[in-house]
């Protein structure tokens, strides 16, 4: 038996941060980056609510933009 010694929280923030390949409908491929923040909040044990939104940015072009995102993640 596993002993927790931190309380379940029912929601968590997260920061991401890495490296892309992107595709433009035109022009050459190339790399880029990005960063993005959100929270997860428990629903039940087993559903989860994602709200989040990422930065992007295409290196050797003036070329960025922003996404958001939302999402329910069902774990098995």
């Amino acid at each position: 038996k596993l002993l927790s010694l931190s309380p379940i929280l029912p929601s968590a923030y997260y920061i991401r941060i890495g490296p892309g390949y992107y595709i433009p409908q035109n022009g050459d491929y190339n790399l880029g980056g990005n960063v993005g923040f959100g929270i997860k909040y428990n629903l039940k044990p087993n559903i989860v609510f994602k709200l989040g939104t990422d930065f992007h940015s295409i290196f050797g072009k003036d070329l960025q933009f922003i996404d958001a995102h939302t999402g329910i993640i069902f774990r098995f």
